[in-house]
Parts: C-alpha cells; structure tokens; sequence
C-alpha cells in the first residue's frame, strides 16, 4: 500500500521566504557588545583575565541589550569566584538580574555561581521561574494560573522512563493507560473524553496535538535526555495559546544548545540507556556542540528509540472473547427478503421465527454459532509490539534558533476494543502515527524595556504504511449470515490499513512591554493556515477503499482553514503585595468551504501575596473547536457524520491559597469550579439507527486539589490530592449526573532521601478511589459488565547510584557523571485496573483494561 502524498507547495513557499528573512537578520553589523563578549570568553579561556574585564566595557556601558548586559555581569563573577573574590561576585550577579531576571542559568555552570545565583534570587522580590502562563517568565507561585513544574532532575530520580508516567504522581489527572490507539488517556479535571484532546501539548511552545483528532499522543516516544523541565497548567489558558488549552497546557520545555555544555566546552553528552522485563529496551542520546571562537554558535540533537512487547495480556483478553457471553447474539437476528420456511426448513433447530420475514438464534443456534466464533481464536498467540522513535536537533545563532523535531510510534492496539487485536494468521494490528515539526524562533531586544519574538512553525502530522487494524467476521458481530451458520462456516481475519496526513502553518509574533517594575504587557498576533484531513483514507489488499457518502466531505476529504488571532495580557501592581492580571484574545476562523466563527477568550486574576502567603481568585474563559475527526470520521458503529457540531465552551474559576515561609515548606489548596456548554460526546443519532457525535448538553466539574513539600537536609517530602465532582446532563433535562470513569478522590505521597552523597532512594505511593465505569446516561446506551473499579493503591521505588565523587578525582574525567538506577513499579504486584475508553461497555470496547504488573527496570546514565 503506497502513502497518498497531499501536495502543498505553498507552505514550503512561505517557510522558505521567512527562513531567509531570518537569516538575513545576521548580514548586519554585529553588535560591539557582541563582538566583545566573543573575544571576552576567548581571553577567560585562557586565563587573561583582566583583559577579559576590560574588553566588557562596552557591554556594560554602550549596549542596548539587557542580555547581552547580563551575560557580561556573569562573565565578571566566574572571574570573580576565580579569584575568590566572593564580595565582588555577588555584586556582578545582583547587577546580572537586575538587567535580565530570565538569564538561563546553565546547569554545569560553577557551582559556587550557581550557589550564589540560588542566595540572591531568594532575597530577590518577584523570581522568575515559569514560562508556559503568560508565554514569559514569572514566580511559579505568583502567576495568574494554577501551575505545577517539576525540573530534569525530579524526573529522573523518580524513575519516570516516559513522560506519561510522569502524570500518575500529580494531582487533577485521571489516567486510563490502555495501549490502544492513544497509550494513554489523560483526562484533566474530571472532564471525561472520548479522546484525550481537550489539554494542549507543547514541546518549546511548539503544538503537538494531532491536527486530525486534536489528541495528546503521549507514549514512550519523547526524549528525557534534553528536557529542562515539565510544567503543567491547570484550567483554561486559551487567552494566550488559542482552542486546543481547553482544560489546561502541558509545556515540556527542552535545553537550549549552549546548556548542555560547560563554559569553557565544546562538546556535551547525556546518555540515558535502559533494560528491564518483557524485552523492554532504551536508548535515549543528546549530543551538543558549541563554537569554541564563538560561543553564540551552538548545536544539540537528541535521539530516542524505545522498543517492548510489553505485559502479556492474554489471559485478558481470552476472558473477553465475545464467545463466551451469550449475551452478545441475543441481539443476533436475520431477516428474510425470500421464502422464509426454505431457510427455517433447512435448519429447524437453530433459529426462532418472528414474523413472516425475520427469524433469531435459537438456544441450539447460539450454541453453534459460539462454536464457530470459538474456532476463529484457536490459532491466538498474543503480540503487542511498540517500537518508538524520536529526534529532535536545534541550532542556534546568536538570537535565532531553528529546530527540527520528528516522532514515530508504532504500537499495538490490544486493547482498543473487546475484540483482541493480537497477532494472527493475518498479522498484528499496529497503530503508527507520526508528527514532524519545523521551528524558528528570532528574538529583538531593542532597548532594556521592550523586545519582539518572531515564532514560525510547519507540521505535517501522516501515519505509516504499518498503520493497520485486524478485524473478523463472525456471528456475534452479525457479519456473517444465516446461510453461513447452516454451512457450519466458521469466522475470518481481515486487516484494513489506515492513513492520513495534514499539515498546517503557523507565524506568531508576540512583544514584551516593561515600561517600570510595576507594569508589563505581553501581545501577539498569530496567524495559522491549515489543510486538514476529514475521514482515514483505508487500504484492503493494497487497495484503497472508497470513503462512503464522500459527497459529505469538503474538498474530497481535506478541509482549508485560516486563522486569525490577537491576544494582549497586562499585569500591573496597584499595591505594593497585590499584582492584577486581565488578558483577552478574540480568533476569527476562516472555512471557506462551510462558515466564519469568531470567538473572544478572556482571563482575569488578582494575586495577594502578604508575607509568606499568596492568594489567587483567577476567572478564564475558553472554547474547543471541534476536531474535524468528531465532525466527519466514522467508524462501524458511529456511521453519522456532523459537520454542524458547535464548539464546546466553557466559564471556570479558581480560587487558591499557599504558605511558603521558605524554600523548604510548601502548602497549597486550590478549589475550582467549571460551568461546561455544548459539551461533545457519542449518543444514538435520532432515528437510533447509528451512534453519533453530537452536542449533548452541559457539564459541570468543581473539585479541590491540595499539594504540600517538606525538605529537611538531604530527605524531601512531596504530596497531592484530589477531590473531583463531575457531571453532566443533557439541555432537555433538569438534573445533572454523575461523569463515569472518574475518581472522586486520589492521593499521592512521595519521599526523596540522598545518603552519603551518593545514594538517592525514592519511594512514591499512588492511591485512586473507586470508580464508576461504562456508558454515561447521555449515551443512552448499555450498562457495562463491571459496573465500578476497585480503589487501586500502588507503591514505585526508584534507587540511584552516583560515581561523580570517584571520577572527580581524576583530571581527565572531571566533567564525566556516571550514574546506575533500579527501578521497581508496582513492588507488591498489586492487580489493578483502569477504565476503558469511549463507550467502555465491554460491548464494543472493554469497560476495564489492567494496569502493569511489577515491572523492574534498569538505567545507566553517562553525562559529560
């Protein structure tokens, strides 16, 4: 089967165009500062130190640039540390951000600096620390949002192999991981999806949700070498980052280049590799370069490859063979267009008569036809195989940095519906989709106080060939016929292949106003012009399947779409401890081959932060534009398409209070309440011929999460939790009900203990209250065969060993950071389950999917 190729030249136009406009920025003359901070560096090198001082001079008194001030400031303290000159140090790093409060600060940078950085920012009054609320960097605890961020190194010392795993141990997620065609779903404050698509994904503020579904594809395919740190948003963010942020934005923020060496390097690695059970491996690589004669220049690449056959679930999956519940061909009938008494003639003793022209299975034709349906799983062997692959490079020029970021999954789909998808005589359902990224990002700061960053982007979102579901024929499924069951004809295998491909352009402009320390303003304009795909193109023997009633789908089966976006967010401090936020964006969406849609989002925050305290009272507002798969994909049981799907809304608040009296105690409660309309889901479509998505009404979540840390010496403490509400209910009716598949209350509680400066144990318990499973009353649909999940208590050690001490010793490998880790999930082999997906009533998908069995993993980190 050959991949469809969709032609878009003109997207590669414009990306060509702005990728010379880019570069042409660096044909002017350079910067004196610039220059002299190039030659600076060389001279520190070296050794000459003083005259490394004197070259900064420009840097320190002609400049323009508060960065290029800063970076100067930071070349004076390593001189000053040097030459153990602590006084003066402190001096150039208070100076230092003073000028430019977001410098990176470079994780192998000198640790008495780094030291130094830590003391001053904790005296400062408003650090920096978060990005992804307001697109700039603010104090984590004081930004208009409830926002959690946990850094590279909590990461990897928890054990985390894979950033879904990461999700498990914060508060406001409910995680149903089912290796299906989406690894994982995550729904985000109780707001339960057929598809994880209402929280948007960045990677560097780069979209990664699937153009086609709008779906988080959240595997085992993102790099943990590269990445700086994870912050999570929680609610709606759309002011800033459009649609997608309906219920909240996970931004996974990787290092620049020139971080991933030392100062006085060239070349920097970080090597992650892992082993563990069911023949589950990892190699996990990022590589870094920087011009020695210009230390601007710098270039990283990550690779990632992950490979498992993962937990055996055949056990499972035979226990839910349509087969043996009988209940599934009671609905078994066939009707008659000729003689009905030939047929019932013919086989008496299987079929019931209705009517003159219908008949159904008889107690001695439904024992045959499970005996036909058994013989088509005599050859089942289990295989569910996952093999995923990333890279992602970046390249950086002074304030320019371009980047490439492409991913490939290719997993199995075992679990995606009743149905075992294993492998066969015919082969092995594979789910392979894949995402490439093109980025380029140029900053401006024209004076201390005002600056412009330019933002382009282009991706094509396409699957594999290998991308392919088995499906069979058999009786339970009524598709085979009566004339079948008098022949003692049993089932068939058959395999479909999948495939898509949209692409889309994105330009974003956005600038930074700091007129005093009271006041800034953040605006952007964007602009994204896309062509997005409307139903999978199907292949069946290599050749392709006509899309039924294609007169249904724009354009064949692409849709164009423009957009047009202004946003604008200002804080400003009428009191000396109070800080207020309002921000707005309006969209207008142009379809030119359906309609306009104008939509207007806004967010308004008061922050009081007296003493050690901080309050918030946050209002947002959001809307979710529906995906062009929930208007016009079918599928065998949702055959009707609706185009006229409105977009879902939402009005939500938070209200939050938090002590932090030092760097080590942490207390946070934030209480939440989200009014939902236009709420999209499946239901039978009004003529109950087929299932459908459709408007089904409003939602209504309100929930409390709590988050606490303690750190006494060398141990830490962390724990969360969370109480959730939700219902929903349809516009006819008067009283909501409950959301399943949600847990009304979950806990986790961690500890972090560093012994002898080498070994670090960390120990976490996760903990998730009982759940209500299978098909919401909007559905009008069946009640599922497990109707609630058990609570699920699970225990995850994580040991590490490092061997920096013994390599520091020795000259050559001063800068080498080995270290060795053990990983232990679920220690005791707890048996627990999660919910399934979409209809999850064990009709069509399953109602309950089990989670991991005690897996223990090995991981060897090399850092240089």
């Amino acid at each position: 089967m050959g991949q469809i190729r969709i032609p878009f030249p003109s997207y590669y136009t414009v990306v060509i165009c702005l990728l010379v406009l880019y570069m042409s920025s660096f044909a002017k003359p350079g910067n004196p500062c610039q220059q002299a901070l190039i030659v600076a560096e060389e001279k520190f090198s070296i050794g000459l130190f003083d005259e490394a001082k004197e070259l900064l001079t420009p840097c320190l008194t002609k400049t323009k640039s508060r960065r290029l001030s800063a970076k100067a400031y930071r070349l004076i303290a390593y001189i000053a540390l040097i030459e153990e000159n602590e006084k003066e140090a402190m001096q150039a790093i208070s100076r230092m951000l003073e000028l430019y409060p977001t410098i990176e600060i470079p994780d192998l940078a000198p640790t008495g600096f780094k030291n130094l950085v830590e003391k001053k920012r904790l005296t400062m009054e408003k650090p920096l620390l978060v990005t992804s609320v307001s697109k700039k960097r603010e104090d984590l605890h004081k930004a208009p949002a409830t926002v959690i961020s946990i850094s590279q190194e909590e990461i990897l010392r928890r054990g985390y192999t894979d950033l879904e795993a990461f999700f498990h141990d914060l508060p406001g997620f409910d995680i149903s991981r089912t290796n299906s065609i989406y690894y994982s779903h995550l729904y985000q404050r109780g707001y339960r999806s057929d598809s994880p698509n209402r929280t948007l994904l960045l990677v560097d503020g780069v979209e990664e949700n699937d153009l086609f579904t709008h779906g988080i594809r959240l595997s085992r395919q993102y790099a943990l070498s590269n990445i700086k740190r994870v912050e999570v948003v929680y609610g709606p963010a759309s002011t800033i980052y459009g649609p997608n942020a309906f219920l909240g934005v996970i931004n996974i923020i990787t290092k620049e280049p020139q971080e991933l060496t030392r100062d006085t390097n060239v070349f920097g690695a970080h090597i992650h590799g892992t082993v563990g059970e069911w023949r589950t491996g990892l190699g996990d690589i990022t590589l870094s370069l920087r011009s020695k004669k210009n230390p601007d220049i710098s270039f990283s690449c990550t690779g990632r490859y992950f490979q498992s056959e993962e937990m055996d679930l055949s056990d499972f999956l035979k226990s839910n063979f349509p087969h043996l519940n009988r209940s599934w061909y009671n609905h078994s009938y066939f009707e008659i267009k000729d003689t009905i008494d030939a047929w019932v003639s013919a086989a008496p003793t299987l079929f019931t008569r209705l009517s003159d022209t219908v008949v159904m299975l008889s107690d001695a034709g439904i024992s045959r036809a499970q005996q036909l349906d058994s013989a088509l799983y005599n050859d089942f062997t289990y295989d569910n195989p996952t093999k995923d692959f990333s890279v992602n490079a970046k390249l950086k020029v002074g304030n320019f940095i371009f980047g490439v970021h492409h991913w490939t999954r290719s997993e199995g789909t075992t679990l995606s519906k009743v149905n075992p998808h294993g492998s066969f005589s015919d082969g092995t359902s594979i789910w392979a989709p894949r995402q490439t990224s093109f980025f380029g990002k140029m900053q401006w700061d024209y004076t201390k106080r005002f600056s412009i960053i330019n933002n382009i982007r282009y991706k094509i979102h396409d699957y594999e060939d290998a991308s392919a579901i088995i499906s069979n024929k058999g009786y339970y499924n009524n598709k085979l016929s009566m004339r079948n069951l008098i022949d003692n004809q049993s089932g068939n295998w058959y395999k479909t292949n999948y495939y898509q491909n949209s692409q889309q352009f994105r330009e974003e402009l956005i600038s930074y106003f700091y007129p005093n320390p009271r006041f800034d303003l953040v605006s952007g304009v964007e602009y994204r012009s896309s062509f997005i795909q409307c139903e999978y193109l199907k292949f069946r023997d290599g050749k392709k399947l006509e899309i039924k009633h294609q007169d249904e789908l724009p354009e064949g089966n692409h849709s164009r779409s423009n957009e047009f976006a202004f946003y604008s967010q200002t804080s400003f401090k009428p009191f000396k401890k109070v800080t207020v936020s309002l921000g707005g964006r309006i969209d207008y969406y142009n379809e030119g081959f359906s309609r306009d849609l104008y939509d207007i989002n806004s967010r308004a925050a008061i922050v009081y932060y007296p003493g050690p305290f901080v309050f918030k009272s946050i209002y947002s507002s959001a809307f979710k534009e529906p995906s062009n798969w929930a208007k016009y994909s079918t599928s065998g049981s949702r055959k009707k398409r609706n185009p006229s799907l409105k977009p879902e809304k939402v009005h939500n608040f938070d209200f939050s209070g938090a002590w932090k009296p030092n760097k080590s105690i942490l207390l946070e409660v934030v209480g939440y309440l989200s009014q939902y309309s236009n709420a999209i889901g499946t239901v039978l479509s009004a003529d109950s011929s087929t299932l459908q998505h459709a408007n089904t009404g409003k939602r209504s979540i309100k929930g409390v999460q709590t988050q606490a840390s303690y750190t006494f010496k060398n141990v830490s403490l962390f724990s969360n939790s969370t109480i959730t509400y939700a219902k929903q209910k349809k516009d006819s009716e008067a009283s909501f009900e409950s959301i399943r598949d949600i847990a009304r209350f979950q806990a986790n509680l961690g500890c972090n203990a560093l012994l002898w400066k080498a070994l670090n144990i960390n120990l976490r318990l996760n903990y998730v209250g009982k759940r209500k499973t299978g098909q919401d009353k909007l559905d009008d649909y069946v009640e599922p065969i497990y109707p609630t999940i058990d609570p699920i208590f699970l225990t995850n050690l994580t040991i590490t060993h490092s061997f920096s001490s013994q390599f520091k010793k020795q000259p050559f490998f001063k800068t080498f950071h080995p270290r060795i880790q053990c990983i232990i999930n679920n220690i005791f082999d707890t048996k627990a389950y999660c919910p399934g997906i979409r209809l999850a009533n064990n009709k069509g998908y399953p109602t309950r999917v089990p989670q991991n069995e005690r897996q223990i993993i090995f991981r060897l980190f090399l850092e240089y």
